[in-house]
Order: C-alpha cells, then sequence, then structure tokens
C-alpha cells in the first residue's frame, strides 16, 4: 500500500495536494497570500523506451531532442529516482509559461509527464507572545484537541518515529533528546542558505528575506520576512518535553522526532518535498543515504 501511495506521488499528484491549501507568507505576524516566484525548473518522467540505465541522469542526446521539441535549451540537473528528472530551463519562467511549456512537452513521444518545480512554503505561524504558553488548543473539551484525557490513556511510545519535514531544527532544552539524526534535501544552495545543497545537517541556518533581497537578484519576489525557526516551533509542538516544569507541553512525550529539511530562504521545491517524503517514509533516493530511522508518522506544514 506505502509503495502504490508513493507510486502515485512521484506521478506528482501531490502537486494538486499542495495546491489545495492558501500559501501565507510569514511578515510581522500577518497572513497575507503570496504570489507565486518564477520557475527555473523542470520535473520530466520518461516513457519507460526513452529511459537511460536505471537511476542515470538524463543523456544529453535525449535533453537535445527535448530541448529542439520545445526550442528551449533544457539542461539535465539531476535525477531523483529512476523515473523523475530535474532539468534546468535557461531563464526564470512565470508560473503560466512554464506551465504552457510543460503541457506542450508532455505532447512529446518520449514524455510520460512534466510539472513545473513549482516553490513550497511554510504555512503561517502567529508570533503572539502568549500564543506558546496558553496552549488552550491541546486543553479545550470543545474547540481543541482536549489532550489531558487522552494523555490518561498515552503519552506516546517510544517505538515510534515521527517525521517532520520542514525547515530543520536547532537544538532547544525541550527537545534535547528527542532529535534523531535526518537529512536536509534543499537543493539549491542559495536557498539552503548554509553553504552546501543536500548534506546530512538537517539544521535551520535561517530563512531571512531582505527588502534588497526581493527587489532583485536570486530571490526577486519572494516575501519580505525575519527567519522563522518554522521547523523547531513545529517540532516543539509536537513533541516538546512534557511534565518538566519548564516551558511548554508537547502533544507526544516519548517518540523520537526525525527533522527532515526542505525549504530555506524563500520556501522550497515539489521536487525536493518529494524526495523528502520518500525518504522519510524509507523509500531510497539517489545520492541520499538510506533512512534507518523509518517514520510512522510525517508532517508537513506546507503549501504553495
Amino acid at each position: 500500500m506505502i509503495s502504490h501511495i508513493f507510486k502515485i506521488i512521484s506521478y506528482f499528484t501531490l502537486a494538486s495536494l499542495i495546491v489545495a491549501f492558501p500559501v501565507f507568507a510569514q511578515q510581522n505576524g500577518s497572513e497575507r497570500m503570496q504570489s507565486v516566484p518564477h520557475i527555473d525548473e523542470l520535473i520530466i518522467v520518461l516513457k519507460s523506451h526513452a529511459r537511460g540505465p536505471k537511476d542515470s541522469i538524463m543523456s544529453n542526446i535525449q535533453a537535445k531532442k527535448l530541448s529542439d521539441f520545445s526550442r528551449m535549451d533544457l539542461k539535465p540537473s539531476r535525477v531523483s529516482d529512476e523515473e523523475r528528472q530535474i532539468v534546468k530551463l535557461p531563464r526564470k519562467l512565470t508560473p503560466a509559461e512554464a506551465e504552457a511549456l510543460a503541457n506542450y512537452l508532455k505532447l512529446n513521444e518520449d514524455v510520460e509527464d512534466v510539472l513545473p518545480n513549482y516553490r513550497i512554503f511554510l504555512q503561517a505561524v502567529p508570533n503572539d507572545t502568549r500564543y506558546a504558553l496558553d496552549q488552550w488548543n491541546l486543553q479545550s473539551t470543545t474547540g481543541g484537541a482536549n489532550l489531558p484525557l487522552a494523555w490518561d490513556v498515552t503519552k506516546g511510545s517510544s517505538n515510534v518515529i515521527v517525521g517532520i519535514i520542514d525547515s530543520g531544527t536547532l537544538p532547544h532544552a525541550d527537545l534535547t533528546g528527542r532529535i534523531l539524526s535526518g537529512y536536509d534535501f534543499v537543493s539549491n544552495i542559495a536557498t539552503a542558505n548554509d553553504g552546501t545543497g543536500r548534506d546530512s545537517i538537517p539544521a535551520d541556518p535561517g530563512d531571512w528575506i531582505t527588502a534588497v533581497e526581493s527587489a532583485s537578484g536570486t530571490f526577486v519576489g519572494c516575501p519580505i520576512t525575519n527567519s522563522t525557526w518554522h521547523g523547531t516551533n513545529v517540532a516543539g509542538i509536537i513533541g516538546a518535553a512534557s511534565n518538566n516544569g519548564a516551558g511548554v507541553a508537547g502533544i507526544n512525550w516519548v517518540s523520537k522526532i526525525l527533522s527532515v529539511r526542505v525549504t530555506g530562504k524563500c520556501g522550497g521545491t515539489v521536487s525536493d518535498l518529494i524526495d523528502a517524503l520518500k525518504w522519510t517514509a524509507g523509500l531510497p533516493i539517489i545520492g541520499v543515504p538510506n533512512n534507518t530511522n523509518i517514520a510512522k508518522v510525517i508532517n508537513t506544514s506546507l503549501g504553495g
């Protein structure tokens, strides 16, 4: 069943799930709809007869065939599995332009499916000073989770791993001993903001965007924001140390948390999210060590 679900995800139905939710930028605590930044990559699935050796990046010959067909210089960038190829566009396209190009490429006899590599964003978290302290939503019997009743039954299981696919996490006293070694799936070095692309350190270096960055250059059109520290916030909501007389109470008191990073400056991309979802569930991703801490529960507070 799981393999079937992720087969569907790899054929981009994930995109239809993501776009069902509005995208909000976090700026001084306010929520506003954020326009989609321009797109510079496509995700392409080739038909079986057009694929090269298993898990290999698209050949230059195949890329030239698609470039000639589309009249757009497509450069092979990487392969995420035996089906999904990430190709670089020669320039940034508007969402409408990228969608038109994708639809046209679907007419090619070698192409199974195409999707613009849309950017995804963290869902907004309020910055009210009492938000984390009051936590009425965990306690209320009418409009909340009524967790005191649930905690009388169970406080979680040490055998369960919860995967948090987000902006990464930072050390925090209430998360000590709970975070397992995960992975950083942000493939774009500028977005990653840590000097590298993908690596085994899912720490959150910050995702701020200045007014200057939003006005021009790599992050033109991205929402101006201070760093959100969103992944650490979510990890605290799910699993902050509880009944310790300090800080806040987590929903789950004992389960381990697997931190998996997919967003940085100006969000992230659908292709990185798909890889992270599959990896967190225990499926192999090319160029990434297999996950030995397979999650039974996965949280993604993302939209796009």
